[in-house]
């Protein structure tokens, strides 16, 4: 599913649903979602308006979904929150609410939710790397390293194009200290994720991090500028509206969210949960030096997906 793998063609695929069926409510809704996470306000408003106006008639289930992911992108999180859980109650295996109620506990900061959340629910989902890749992240949220390592590896041989189970991965090599560790896994992880949005360049991000923190400060900031400074951020200029009613699901929950969260005292991560973007679709595969900062180093072993 292109939401669920941070795919750029998921926003293409929807409009592309709701032109060939208009009446497909889930299909609007869907937009909503990707046209929200663009914190492209005016047109999320429309999308939600026209989920709302397509599910009148629709199936119990089918309106359920679109209550709760409209009122995300709606900017109403405890509703939707609330919404979303019970419809999981019913209908477990709809993976786009799991998805974006797992979201709402991220930005809002609320990790031990997260763990709970895909403990309660990842048995629904037999061999999804995707349902792996989030439980990896709650587990090293929990600091269960080892075990995110483990599990964030096992999703990838799943699906080498699973770009959250690569950042799950990023993640808990980084909180063990596993730098040398981390700047040979995280390139061969990163190669096969092919038509990402903005992601990509975070997880180029999380690469940096790890050289910078073997003091290789160079190479940090080569694949910085690389990845983050041949274009502005697409972005730039709407940071200030991100604390607002209308981006209180994402942009504002998650800024909030960006602060010392954690309760054993381990250190902010302010500088390591941000998500440095540019212009989905243009980085860094079009240029070359982007594309070595992601390449495996040499003689690397790849990923392989199980035959």
């Amino acid at each position: 599913m292109p939401l669920q793998a941070w795919q750029a063609d998921a926003l293409p695929l929807f409009r592309a649903a709701t032109e060939r069926d208009p009446g497909l409510a889930l299909a609007h809704a869907g937009a909503a979602v990707c046209l929200f996470l663009e914190e492209r306000f005016p047109e999320t408003k429309a999308a939600t308006e026209a989920a709302r106006a397509a599910v009148v008639g629709a199936s119990e289930r089918e309106t359920s979904q679109v209550a709760a992911l409209t009122a995300w992108t709606s900017g109403q999180v405890p509703q939707a929150e609330r919404l979303m859980r019970e419809h999981l109650a019913r209908w477990p295996r709809d993976a786009m609410v799991f998805q974006r109620l797992y979201y709402v506990y991220f930005w809002l900061g609320r990790f031990p939710d997260l763990l709970t959340l895909t403990d309660a629910l990842r048995g629904h989902y037999p061999g999804s790397s995707f349902v792996l890749g989030l439980h990896a992240f709650a587990l090293e949220e929990a600091g269960r390293l080892p075990e995110a390592i483990r599990t964030a590896e096992t999703a990838l041989q799943l699906e080498p194009n699973d770009a959250w189970s690569v950042h799950a991965l990023a993640h808990a090599l980084y909180e063990s200290a596993s730098f040398d560790a981390g700047v040979t896994k995280l390139p061969v992880a990163i190669h096969p994720c092919r038509g990402l949005n903005w992601f990509r360049n975070h997880l180029l991000w999380h690469l940096a991090l790890l050289h910078f923190a073997r003091g290789e400060y160079a190479r940090a900031a080569k694949i910085g500028r690389a990845a983050f400074e041949r274009e502005p951020s697409s972005i730039a200029g709407r940071r200030r509206r991100l604390g607002d009613g209308e981006g209180a699901a994402g942009g504002g929950a998650r800024a909030r969210a960006q602060g010392s969260h954690r309760p054993d005292g381990r250190r902010a991560r302010a500088a390591r949960r941000g998500h440095p973007r540019v212009r989905p679709g243009r980085l860094p595969d079009e240029h070359r030096e982007d594309r070595a900062a992601a390449a495996p180093p040499r003689g690397a072993r790849r990923i392989a997906r199980p035959a």
